[in-house]
């Protein structure tokens, strides 16, 4: 599993993920397909999430000083067959 930067609890921040390799030339992320964040436990927000053609990027809010959280971010291409992608992060909660 892979590490996001830690984070402030005061912060709200981007965090892109891109899925371009992932990808079946040409396709694309499919909003309407499933694509999307979500995080264990409690305490970090997901604010936003936005799609673009390659990335996902979740808008983070908040989060439990001391604490770990796992982000699943799931991947749908619309290039004939569906396929979905999912890759986990993990991230702490730390004062800067």
């Amino acid at each position: 599993m892979e590490a996001l930067p830690d984070k402030d609890p005061d912060e709200v921040l981007d965090y892109p993920i891109d899925f371009s390799q992932w990808l079946v030339s040409p396709a694309t992320l499919n909003v309407s397909a499933g694509c999307g964040v979500e995080v264990s436990g409690t305490g970090l927000i997901v604010d936003s999430v936005t799609v673009t053609t390659t990335h996902i990027i979740a808008w983070l809010s908040g989060g439990t000083l001391g604490s770990s959280y796992v982000l699943k971010y799931t991947a749908v291409d619309t290039n004939g067959t569906v396929r979905t992608g999912v890759r986990r992060f993990k991230m702490k909660i730390k004062e800067k």
